[in-house]
């Protein structure tokens, strides 16, 4: 027994006059459910205590300290917090009968000593009343409980006069605006019947604790049915579908949150979505919002749910993951050789060598010896990185750097394999661009600065190659030939990188599989031949891989080698192989998509000058171009969009290939927010009218969602961008400023100085009811149809239409729908947006106008085409009941007062003069398209102009009986 009952109990224990307890509450949540739902069988109001034994027990309520038979009564009341203030609700509280007929509240049931004085009500459900009948549905509650209060005195009473009948009414209406529709409560009365068979009450009504509609998105349960993934990158940012019970689009948030191991929350955030991304109150489509740890190394547990800010209600949470930032690739750091620290006689190149200015070894010793203690600090020997502690005791790794020799290269003999001559010239303008020209022209060297992990790599004089001694051509260095000496031998000293085993064992394979690589290519050549022999088995060196599907291609990006790779760039060139610049790796990487991700522009313009394919696509169907944005290296996105680079290629650049995800590069880049690249991708024929595949997002929707101002200004001012294209849910870049973040005003007023409309619509159905002031719903007779018996179709008494019910899915909808909701609409809350809106609207119209409105005069001037048609052409007034309207209107002059409530006050100066101002009112609101008749008929109803509103009125009785004798 809870803290409530106990006091309760505690407090009545000594109570003498009779008094009403419940004793099985009503469970919390029930579904609300429309007149057109009441077919076949549905559950009843069950009470809380089902919940806890699994056994069906209904609301109940006992008399206490009475000895009488009596009646105990359940009717349906508000759930106002003081329940004193508790009235009639609208709703019905319905029993169903034997005859399958529902009867409504109040239900009766009778107690006495046989039944403990216990009244159980079940089988009891609840009808959500629609909106057009709340005052109606109350005024018919009212008077019933009024009559029987008052026949008590005169038994003979059958009616209310006219002072009480206003009297209700107007209480009705006052309590319909104020009443909530999604929480009731039952209201529990004990009563007698005296000599005159009149119900006598015995003691004050009880109340239950409220009914929550469990369909309403206000008061609902929340429950997320199906989520399209469950694990998201930490840096957030994915976009990922769900599927809910029916929440409020403005009422909503995804809340996501740590917890601790005393299940303490240490962490929360919000998934971003705005109220266009609700779907029918059914589904939303959010972004991850980042975790709070980016450079975590393992997945880590957190949980997502729906939160409700109103009430703070939750729904039950659900696992989410999130995982490392997805590196594409291998994304290492390469080690670099310290210029700044290094001796100057240290870095040798081949030509000094060539030339005979050094003659010998120049070591780490020496150096120390002569009292360079900098390079203590800054470099470790060779014999310490590959001490077995490190890991680094490859025996491959070990012959690499102690053996490798240049005469492993031989450029030379490379190039005249394949009819190539000897020269300096092998991608110049690469060199130049990116300083790569070696020290003395002609030289060719392994790039000793990316040599790993410190110490020194040993290089041996090209003369230790017996092909170079015999090779037919002597190299020539700035138009002499030299001989070479045969002990030149210099070494390279390079920083430490501190980095952990598992990514020095990846850089020690990637230096594996390019030595070994260079290696078999010159003992091929050295071979010499023939050159289909040479082209399969240097084919057959290239499709070598490692366990990541790497060639060795690959691996020269990754280790950053330059010469080594213009050395196997030229190879593949001079042998018809570019085909194998291509290749993909496991996650269907080429090494131009390699290049991108380790941001080195020089490769990437090397690759693009021998024919990479910029569009091929890896495993998530990014190309180079979407991977550069994706890591925002401009330098690289350069390089790919340069004509320059394509010149010898085939393969030009497609800058409006979509992704996996269903996105452009362009795209991307306004999702990350990089003006540089959109206009770069602009400037390379990217169209900026493409949408996407998953939403229909074009991509000045993406910049206004991501708040970017500097680049919705660029696309409305300098590109030829729509502003008013949809996306598949008829929103366009305006609705989204409306609303994004609670609104842009200066993204606004751009998008309207780029001509973007405030009246257009989305596909969003929306109520009539919601825009409309309370009045009284039309009445139409309409010959009624006989039920079928065996259907268990709700009984209906009043004239309530049948098809008002029609849309269950939305409590606000089904009172009659509208064709979408305009920018305007969606700026209702916000004033400084409305206002733009406003004033664009009113430049709109004016300019409209002088356009229309010789439109609207022209059609003025001509009679209907038929004179049995009942509807003008668009739809609003049958020409009887339009020259009606405008007489009345013309008249009184109260068309100003329509405009005013119509939104078109900005219309009455410029109609004012004319003969039937009325006239043009109307058939401008009729080509505007955002009004309907019975839009009108209430505003005029309001306005007092009763004759305009019978001729409405005989309009739509004429349209009714067409209607039913085409039937």
């Amino acid at each position: 027994m809870n803290l409530r009952a106990l006091l309760f109990d505690q407090s009545t224990m000594n109570r003498e006059e009779p008094f009403l307890k419940v004793i099985e509450e009503p469970v919390e949540k029930f579904r609300f459910r429309y007149k057109s739902e009441m077919m076949g069988t549905h559950g009843s109001i069950l009470a809380r205590s089902h919940e806890r034994n699994r056994r069906k027990t209904y609301p109940s309520v006992q008399l206490c300290n009475y000895d009488r038979p009596a009646i105990v009564r359940c009717s349906l009341y508000t759930a106002h917090p003081h329940e004193k203030q508790r009235t009639p609700h609208t709703h019905r509280l319905i029993v169903r009968a034997e005859n399958n007929m529902d009867k409504d509240d109040p239900h009766e049931v009778i107690v006495s000593q046989d039944n403990n004085y216990i009244a159980v009500f079940h089988g009891m459900g609840i009808i959500h009343t629609a909106k057009k009948n709340i005052v109606e549905e109350l005024i018919k509650k009212k008077r019933s409980r009024l009559l029987e209060k008052l026949r008590v005195k005169n038994v003979k009473l059958t009616s209310l006069n006219t002072v009480q009948e206003s009297k209700l009414r107007q209480d009705a209406e006052d309590e319909s605006r104020k009443m909530n529709l999604n929480s009731v409560s039952l209201c529990f009365e004990a009563f007698y019947r005296d000599a005159n068979n009149c119900l006598q009450q015995i003691c004050d009504p009880v109340f239950s604790k409220p009914i929550n509609n469990m369909k309403s998105a206000l008061t609902g349960e929340l429950k997320i049915c199906r989520i399209d993934k469950h694990v998201s990158t930490c840096m957030g940012g994915e976009e990922v579908f769900i599927l809910v019970e029916k929440v409020g689009k403005k009422n909503i948030k995804i809340k996501f949150f740590e917890v601790n191991e005393d299940d303490q929350e240490i962490w929360c955030d919000y998934g971003k979505f705005s109220e266009l991304d609700v779907h029918h109150q059914y589904a939303i489509v959010f972004r991850t919002p980042p975790y709070r740890d980016l450079d975590i190394e393992k997945p880590v547990d957190v949980f997502l749910q729906l939160y409700r800010p109103t009430d703070g209600d939750c729904s039950e949470p659900i696992k989410f993951q999130y995982k490392p930032s997805e590196k594409m690739g291998r994304s290492r750091k390469r080690p670099r050789v310290s210029n700044e620290n290094l001796h100057s006689s240290e870095n040798i190149n081949f030509m000094n060598v060539i030339n005979g200015t050094t003659n010998g070894m120049m070591d780490v010793g020496s150096d120390m010896k002569n009292g360079n203690d900098n390079l203590l600090g800054e470099h470790t020997s060779l014999s310490e990185l590959l001490n077995e502690e490190n890991g680094l005791d490859s025996s491959e790794f070990r012959e690499f750097m102690n053996n490798l020799s240049i005469s492993d290269l031989n450029l030379p003999q490379t190039l005249s394999a394949y009819g190539g001559s000897v020269g300096t010239d092998i991608l110049k303008p690469v060199n130049q661009k990116y300083n790569m020209e070696p020290a003395c022209t002609g030289a060719f060297m392994l790039n000793t600065s990316d040599i790993p992990f410190g110490g020194t790599l040993k290089t041996e004089g090209i003369v230790d190659s017996e092909y170079m001694r015999t090779f037919d051509h002597d190299l020539a260095f700035d138009g002499e030939k030299s001989p070479l000496p045969k002990d030149a031998v210099t070494e390279i000293r390079v920083k430490e990188e501190n980095d952990p085993p598992e990514v020095k064992e990846e850089i020690l394979g990637d230096y594996e599989l390019l030595q070994k690589a260079l290696k078999q290519i010159n003992m091929v050549l050295q071979e010499k031949l023939s050159s289909d022999v040479t082209a399969k088995k240097i084919e057959n060196i290239f499709n070598i891989r490692n366990t990541e599907g790497e060639t060795a291609l690959h691996a020269g990006v990754m280790c950053g080698e330059k010469d080594a790779m213009k050395l196997m760039l030229q190879v593949l060139e001079r042998g018809g192989q570019k085909h194998l610049i291509n290749t993909q790796n496991f996650r269907n990487e080429t090494p131009l998509h390699l290049a991108v991700l380790h941001k080195q522009p020089q490769f990437v313009q090397m690759l693009l000058a021998k024919g990479a394919d910029p569009n091929f696509t890896n495993s998530d169907g990014n190309t180079a171009i979407h991977l550069t944005i994706k890591c925002c290296h401009n330098e690289c996105l350069t390089e790919l969009l340069d004509t320059n680079n394509y010149v010898h290629n085939e393969h030009k650049p497609k800058c409006n290939e979509k992704n996996y995800e269903g996105q452009t590069p362009l795209h991307l880049a306004a999702v990350k927010r990089n003006l540089f690249a959109v206009k770069s991708l602009v400037k390379s024929g990217a169209n900026v009218n493409e949408a996407d595949s998953t939403l229909g997002r074009h991509v000045l929707m993406v910049a206004v969602e991501q708040s970017d101002k500097d680049i919705v200004e660029y696309l409305v001012k300098e590109t030829n961008v729509d502003v008013n294209l949809e996306n598949y849910a008829g929103d366009t870049s305006l609705h989204y400023a409306c609303v994004v973040n609670g609104g842009n005003a200066e993204i606004c007023q751009l998008l309207i100085d780029a001509k973007a409309d405030p009246m257009k619509t989305n596909h969003e159905q929306r109520s009539r009811a919601m825009e409309l002031p309370m009045a009284k719903p039309l009445e139409v007779t309409v010959k009624e149809e006989i039920e079928s018996e065996d259907e268990f179709q709700l009984h209906i008494d009043d004239d309530d239409d049948d098809d008002e019910d029609d849309e269950d899915e939305d409590d606000e909808e089904e009172n009659g729908l509208s064709k979408g909701c305009t920018s305007m609409d969606l700026a209702k809350d916000n004033q400084e947006i409305l206002n733009i809106l406003k004033q664009a609207d009113q430049y709109m119209a004016s300019t409209l106008q002088n356009e229309s409105l010789d439109e609207v005069q022209i059609k003025d001037e001509c009679p209907s085409p038929s004179e049995h048609s009942t509807v003008v052409d668009n739809g609003l007034f049958d020409e009887q009941t339009l020259t009606k309207l405008c007489s009345v209107l013309d008249a009184s002059n109260s068309w100003t007062n329509l405009a005013d409530l119509l939104d078109y006050t900005f219309l009455v100066p410029s109609i004012r003069a004319a003969i039937s101002p009325s006239k043009l009112l109307f058939n401008y609101a009729d080509l505007h398209g955002n009004v309907t008749v019975q839009h009108i008929r209430n505003f005029l109803e309001a306005l007092d102009e009763k004759e305009a509103v019978e001729a409405i009125d005989l309009m739509l009785a004429r349209q009714v009986a067409n209607t039913g004798g085409d039937q």
